[in-house]
């Protein structure tokens, strides 16, 4: 009985994988070849809208990319390895590119967004606590994604 549980098991992970694996392949690679910030991050971000958190000169930490339009900053890429999350090297970073992107007078940011996933605690805690909202309806991944549960969520905070 026990060998059955352990390949029933076994068997249901595979599947979930095999179901999923393709469906992350496509988005990052739609991602890659769709996303212009990711042909020339130094170009389409500019000078202090992309910052690296690195331990030594190797070792790369976080990473986190500032998208301003209009008055309107967008947060994109924002991440850090796990072992460092719970640092709050997370937020440092958020404050770090927004410190250094405050506008001028004449075009001051006026909202700044980000969008994380039901699944990201901590960054939407981390949200939470420093005065982002959830703003919008939570968009359900498509196909098995969605049927699990895995939603996208938009987050706001006025300036």
């Amino acid at each position: 009985m026990v060998l059955f549980t352990a390949s029933l098991t076994a068997g249901f992970l595979i599947a979930a994988e095999w179901l999923t694996r393709s469906h992350f392949e496509t988005r990052a690679t739609e991602m890659i070849k769709e996303d212009p910030a990711l042909d020339d991050v130094q170009r389409f971000f500019g000078k202090d809208k992309f910052l690296v958190a690195t331990l030594g000169e190797t070792d790369v930490i976080g990473v986190i990319g500032l998208e301003i339009e209009k008055g309107k900053a967008t947060i994109r890429y924002w991440n850090v390895k796990a072992k460092y999350r719970n640092k709050g090297l997370g937020w440092d970073l958020v404050e770090g590119v927004l410190e250094k992107n405050q506008g001028t007078k004449k075009h001051p940011l006026k909202t700044v967004e980000c969008e994380t996933y039901n699944l990201q605690a901590r960054a939407e805690k981390s949200l939470k606590d420093h005065g982002f909202k959830i703003v919008g309806p939570e968009v359900y991944e498509p196909g098995v994604l969605g049927f699990f549960g895995i939603r996208r969520r938009n987050w706001v905070k006025e300036m």
